[in-house]
C-alpha cells in the first residue's frame, strides 16, 4: 500500500435475481439495473433511494450526476450495416474489412455548456462488457456495443442533493440517450425493436 492511500468503504445491495443493485460509498451513490419494462420503473426506484439518502445520510451538495446505458447488440449474421448507421461503422461498412475484423472500438466525448458531457463508446467486440450474473457464463461471440453516458458536473453549491432536483437531470439525460441511440441504429433495425413509450 502506498503512503496516503486508503481503502474506501462501500456497501452493496441487490435483489434476489441480481436485476437491481445499489452501491453506496462515502462520496457516491450508484443504482444499476439489468432490465426493466419502462424507464418510469427506474425513476420510481431511484426516487426511493434518493429520499432515503436525503433522510438518513443528509448529503449537503453534489458534484456530478450521470446516466449510462450499455447496449450490446447481437445477431447471427455479421451484416452490421443493416443494424448500425454507416457514420458509426467506419471500416466495418466495407465487406473486406467486416469479414476479417474481430474488434474495433471508438470513443467520442462531447462537451456542452454548463458542465454537461456525452461520452459514447461504440464498436465491434467479442464476449461482453457487462459482468454476468453469479453462476451464469458470460456471452460469447460478436456484439456491437453502443455505450452512452450522459453526465453533468456541478460547481460547489450548484446542486442540492434532493430527489426532485436529481430526477429532473436524470430524465433530461434519458431523453438525450434515447435520441443518440435512435440515431445510431438503422430504421429497419429500429422497427424490429418495437415501439417503447419511454424511448421517444
Amino acid at each position: 500500500m502506498s503512503v496516503g492511500s486508503y481503502a474506501q468503504v462501500a456497501w452493496y445491495f441487490s435483489d434476489n435475481d441480481d436485476n437491481w443493485s445499489l452501491k453506496l460509498t462515502p462520496d457516491s451513490l450508484t443504482l444499476e439495473t439489468r432490465t426493466y419494462e419502462h424507464f418510469s420503473s427506474f425513476v420510481d426506484r431511484l426516487e426511493i433511494v434518493l429520499r432515503a439518502l436525503a433522510k438518513h445520510i443528509r448529503p449537503s451538495v453534489g458534484t456530478r450526476i450521470g446516466l449510462r446505458y450499455i447496449n450490446e447488440i447481437r445477431q447471427n449474421e455479421l451484416d452490421w450495416e443493416l443494424v448500425i448507421r454507416p457514420e458509426l461503422l467506419g471500416p466495418l461498412a466495407l465487406p473486406q474489412f467486416a469479414s476479417a475484423t474481430q474488434q474495433i472500438v471508438q470513443q467520442v466525448l462531447l462537451r456542452r455548456d454548463a458542465g454537461m458531457g456525452v461520452n459514447i463508446s461504440h464498436g465491434l467486440l467479442l464476449g461482453s462488457v457487462v459482468n454476468p450474473r453469479p453462476g451464469t457464463p458470460s456471452p460469447s461471440g460478436p456484439l456491437y456495443l453502443i455505450d452512452i453516458d450522459v453526465f453533468q458536473d456541478f460547481k460547489a453549491g450548484e446542486l442540492l442533493v434532493n430527489a426532485p432536483a436529481v430526477l429532473r437531470h436524470v430524465e433530461e439525460f434519458h431523453g438525450i440517450i434515447s435520441r443518440v441511440f435512435r440515431w445510431a441504429i438503422t430504421e429497419s433495425y429500429a422497427e424490429t425493436l418495437g415501439r417503447r413509450e419511454d424511448v421517444d
